[in-house]
């Protein structure tokens, strides 16, 4: 082997275990932050059912208060 095709084979090599070694730490950084952005997702997630309870408690809660705004107008027409 000459000394030129060595110095080719060895720079071959050279890039492309610096290519893997780069592609690593990418993968590995790309994984970390999905996993971040995941565990966010997961923190503001609202179950269907809660959603549900949620919309059906505040349903009932705006029929009371329009009831009692209307009961409310009633007794200040009343009394005027």
């Amino acid at each position: 082997m000459l000394l030129g095709e060595g110095v080719v084979i060895g720079s071959f090599v050279l890039a492309t275990v610096g290519f893997m070694w780069k592609m690593s730490n990418d993968v590995s950084d790309i994984k970390k932050q999905v996993t971040n952005d995941i565990q966010h997702l997961d923190e503001k997630y609202v179950d269907k059912d809660i959603c549900k309870v949620i919309h059906h408690q505040t349903s009932k809660d705006i029929t009371e208060i329009k009831s009692d705004v209307k009961c409310l107008l009633r007794r200040k027409n009343e009394s005027s």
